[in-house]
């Protein structure tokens, strides 16, 4: 079936429309874990003295702040993998809109044949999110190639979130320390 080029140009700016607000949920949710944490880290590492007089309340206190550590690891690993691929697929949509700009109707009709074999859905295990199931094979193609570039700051905030919530458990973990001791 013949695609022109509005339609082609109204499908990946529709498309990136929902990647670029699924990748700010995914952004918003980890630094609301981030926030989530340490709040619960203040409240442990500035907690009364006369909340720990007894053992087994800083044990507990040591088992809920290692649990709820990990959780929160897991959690940002998690959010920010999903923004990772939310922004690849923005990008690769911006791309290909970028290029399909400067096709013609007759040049897209010449190509269709190539086309076609770009735009299918390729039938893949499931990976945890349903982007690889109803993106054609042209724009994961184009994804992965983003995946390469273009990542530096968002590799540096996402340091900058784990090393928040990091530093936080070692505020509650040396609180807990000094009580124990």
């Amino acid at each position: 079936m013949p695609r022109t080029k509005a339609e082609i140009l109204k499908y990946l700016a529709d498309t990136r429309s929902h990647y670029a607000a699924y990748h700010n949920h995914k952004e918003v949710s980890a630094w609301a874990g981030v926030v989530l944490y340490v709040v619960f880290a203040v409240q442990v590492a500035f907690a009364r003295d006369e909340m720990f007089k007894s053992k087994p309340i800083v044990y507990a206190a040591c088992l809920l702040s290692v649990v709820f550590f990990l959780i929160i690891l897991a959690y940002l690993k998690t959010q920010f993998r999903l923004r990772r691929d939310a922004a690849n697929y923005v990008a690769a949509l911006l791309y290909l809109g970028v290029e399909y700009l400067g096709k013609d109707d007759a040049t897209l009709k010449k190509e269709e044949k190539d086309e076609d074999m770009r735009w299918i859905l390729e039938a893949k295990h499931d990976v945890g999110h349903h982007s690889e199931q109803v993106l054609p094979k042209l724009v994961l193609t184009k994804a992965l190639e983003m995946d390469d570039v273009g990542h530096g700051d968002r590799k540096k905030l996402e340091a900058a979130a784990y090393g928040i919530v990091v530093l936080s458990f070692v505020a509650d973990a040396l609180r807990l320390w000094f009580v124990l001791v």
